[in-house]
């Protein structure tokens, strides 16, 4: 019902921008921390989508799915 109606009852505290899941409101946070929830323990480098870092591993091990 949020959706169709265009309420966005999530509100990111620090710069006040709304958004109507919760989820994109904890995804739009990583923007502030610079943290993101994927992190490669080779060369440190983060990566918010789980595909993307997976797709960065292959580059460590020469192993590509």
């Amino acid at each position: 019902e949020q959706l169709h109606s265009g309420e966005k009852p999530y509100r990111c505290l620090k710069c006040r921008k709304s958004f109507r899941q919760s989820g994109t409101l904890f995804t739009h946070h990583w923007l502030h921390t610079g943290e993101w929830p994927h992190k490669c323990r080779e060369c440190g480098k983060s990566s918010s989508s789980s595909s993307a870092f997976l797709t960065h591993q292959c580059l460590h091990t020469g192993k590509w799915p």
